[in-house]
């Protein structure tokens, strides 16, 4: 997932990315991948563990809520 050395501007970068695509529920305010919050049916990071999440009545909802 990471280039050989984890401190690389790539391997930030990646890091960067993946911290900032989850966003609250909002039932619990547990982590939801954003992109399954957004309604997509796939994640961009869908080989890394990824928490997945849903949009239901236009609410942001985790695996725990829905």
């Amino acid at each position: 997932m990471f280039h050989a050395d984890y401190y690389t501007p790539e391997a930030q970068f990646r890091r960067a990315q993946m911290a900032h695509h989850y966003v609250p529920c909002d039932e619990c305010g547990g982590t939801v991948c954003g992109f399954y919050a957004k309604g997509n049916e796939f994640c961009r990071y869908h080989h890394d563990d990824c928490a997945s999440g849903e949009l239901v009545d236009s609410k942001v909802l985790c695996g725990m809520c829905y």
